[in-house]
């Protein structure tokens, strides 16, 4: 759960200093900017595994270059259903969705437990 919340947070903050930085990109007030967050959290917990698995031939292909393609379809989606957000289009989404994936990678690789390669007490019996 904490893993969840922190990618909303994410999501907030970069929709935050986006629309301050961006000049295509227009959010009516800070409250939009957490509803508009919400829709591309749920959408990237719906649609986004959908994409990956229809991308995915393609996305070994290139190294996994087209993850960053489905994070912008999904907030090209999000701003579909809400009137008072305007992403102003293809190529500002797509800078949205670099720092989106970076978030998610950063979050998931700090979140994953090491690995072992096996039980460290384990010894060879002797034999007496």
């Amino acid at each position: 759960m904490n893993k969840l919340l922190i990618k909303y947070i994410g999501i907030v903050a970069v929709l935050y200093i986006a629309s301050a930085v961006m000049k295509g990109l227009t959010i009516q007030s800070d409250i939009h900017i957490f509803i508009f967050a919400l829709v591309i959290f749920a959408s990237s917990l719906i649609i986004r595994p959908l994409l990956l698995v229809a991308l995915l031939p393609f996305n070994l292909l290139t190294g996994g270059l087209l993850t960053i393609l489905a994070n912008t379809l999904t907030i090209l989606f999000s701003d579909l259903f809400l009137p008072f957000v305007s992403t102003g289009g293809f190529l500002n989404c797509v800078i949205i969705s670099l720092p989106v994936y970076l978030l998610y990678f950063i979050i998931n690789t700090a979140s994953r437990s090491p690995r072992h390669s096996g039980p460290e007490d384990t010894k060879v019996p002797s034999q007496d």
